[in-house]
């Protein structure tokens, strides 16, 4: 499955190939990130990591931002 990427951090697009029924979590494993380190978007609303991504979406992927 294709699956558009905006990435924030980064600043710029990338299109992804990936296996089968991927997740949230197989995207962001994918792009080397963990799931603490960056939240998904998909039409502006943010993604648990179990859930299933749709072919030729659009995700955007941004920093976690913490502190005290």
């Amino acid at each position: 499955m294709k699956v558009r990427v905006k990435l924030i951090r980064e600043g710029k697009d990338v299109e992804l190939e990936l296996k089968g029924k991927a997740r949230v979590k197989d995207l962001i494993h994918k792009l080397g990130y963990t799931v603490e380190d960056v939240v998904v978007l998909r039409n502006g609303e943010p993604l648990v990591e179990d859930e299933v991504l749709e072919e030729n979406a659009e995700y955007v992927v941004m920093p976690v931002a913490s502190g005290g």
